[in-house]
């Protein structure tokens, strides 16, 4: 699945915090970054939207936008912060409402950029000290084609591929000074520089443009500039430096409020700081040593995924989480109750009965509690069936360099949680235990695929 993702190109640098968004208005499970009057799904804190604040002076009656200003000096000079500025991407300019980084079609069969992208800008004015971002990203890299200085080449009249560099008396095509054009418009990546390289993982992607130029951005993944995920962008303006960069994890903002249920909340401590943290306090990224192979626990309380955007959990399944750790009470697991707290806002954290079978892999997403006659996989044609609580030692059948999971801050889809090992046919009972059985858990029962 692809990440959900805003990108705001504005006159002025707005200073932004994460903020409430519309859940599953179209039904299709995903986050708008609109108005909560305008909601006609569930409005919740859980889609770290972009809400833009702005510092006012109450003297002067004026909103003052931009990185000149924080909520600290805003307020030490007796001014209010506040998001009435309207300082907001609305202003400036942007993709469009809820438009992501990648070109749609894919798992919600979206439009280009997004599930609720209404339309995608591909062209963008700006002046120097403009922003992009934050890009919540997964999967494509971001990368610009080669810079406005570099635009002489060869055309290949056959390929329609420009070749930068050479002299036109070596040319045996069409020299051409818009050698820059014809390969932004055929996706020829000659001359591409990454500015977010590739991850399997979310991220965030941010650059303050501070030189004057034209920028050509899109993606090297596979049909993905073809597929329309094109941005031209022309800055304006006095040069004020190089250009910055920062691409970092994107961590979801709310894990630490569902860890720390307050006195009136009516859930326990659940999500990623409860199952995530036991996972890695009991070590289950350390590599197989078995002469057989590593399973996590003899009994599983059943499974959690987490259906949000998270570095370290986002659509990550982790085996042996009881009901209560992964949605925060007894019956979340139920119909009715899935994703959502008590009141019916969604927290996207879904829970699976020990044993559940997976719609999309025939599988069981955990070795441990598995009947292996309900699992549907044809493994014949597609082979053994892989489990997320299953590591393999150093020369295993199917894994001859072992199959071991990488550390906590991997940014490969070999965490825990991500990681799928066959058991090359050995039995639970010939398994090595990382760690004694728990107690069961919830017996509700799961649905749904992930």
């Amino acid at each position: 699945m692809r990440a959900f993702s805003l990108l705001l190109l504005g006159l002025c640098v707005v200073a932004v915090s994460a903020g409430g968004g519309c859940y599953n208005a179209n039904g299709n499970h995903q986050c708008e970054c609109i108005l909560e009057s305008e909601c006609t799904g569930t409005w919740t804190d859980g889609c770290s939207c972009i809400t833009p604040y702005g510092c006012y002076d109450t003297s002067a009656h004026v909103c003052t936008c931009g990185d000149t200003t924080d909520e600290t000096t805003c307020t030490d000079a007796g001014s209010l912060w506040t998001d009435s500025c309207e300082c907001d991407a609305e202003e400036g300019l942007s993709l469009g409402s809820g438009c992501g980084w990648n070109p749609g079609g894919g798992y919600y069969n979206t439009p280009l950029g997004g599930s609720s992208c209404t339309e995608f800008n591909h062209v963008l004015d700006g002046t120097t000290g403009d922003t992009l971002g934050p890009l919540q990203i997964s999967y494509d890299d971001v990368v610009m084609m080669a810079m406005d200085d570099t635009t002489s080449g060869c055309y290949d009249t056959t390929t329609h591929a420009c070749s930068y560099g050479g002299t036109e008396a070596d040319c045996t095509g069409s020299w051409t000074d818009s050698c820059l054009e014809f390969n932004y418009d055929q996706c020829v990546m000659d001359g591409h520089s990454t500015l977010a390289p590739y991850a399997e993982k979310a991220h965030t992607f941010t650059m303050t443009f501070n030189k004057p130029g034209s920028y050509h951005l899109t993606s090297s993944a596979d049909g993905e500039c073809a597929a329309g995920l094109k941005l031209d962008i022309t800055i304006t303006g006095d040069d004020l430096g190089e250009n910055k960069i920062d691409v970092e994890p994107h961590y979801a903002d709310n894990h630490e409020e569902h860890a720390n249920p307050g006195d009136g909340d009516d859930w326990e401590a659940f999500g990623k700081d409860v199952y995530h943290d036991k996972a890695y306090d009991n070590l289950l990224h350390s590599v197989c040593e078995s002469d057989t192979i590593c399973v996590d626990y003899e009994v599983s309380l059943g499974s959690c995924y987490f259906a949000g955007e998270d570095f370290d959990v986002g659509h990550a399944v982790f085996c042996d989480v009881s009901e209560v750790e992964c949605c925060g009470y007894m019956g979340c697991a139920a119909d009715d109750n899935r994703g959502k707290y008590t009141d019916g806002t969604s927290h996207s954290y879904y829970h699976y009965v020990t044993g559940y079978v997976s719609g999309s892999s025939g599988c069981c997403h955990c070795f441990a509690g598995c009947d292996h006659d309900l699992e549907t996989r044809d493994l014949d044609a597609d082979g053994q069936c892989t489990y997320l609580d299953v590591t393999l030692p150093v020369g295993s059948e199917s894994a001859p360099d072992g199959c071991n999971r990488g550390p906590m801050d991997s940014t490969e889809m070999d965490t825990i949680g991500y990681l799928k090992c066959g058991t090359d046919g050995f039995t639970l009972e010939e398994a090595m235990f990382r760690e004694l059985p728990g107690d069961y858990g919830s017996d509700e029962e799961g649905d749904g695929d992930s």
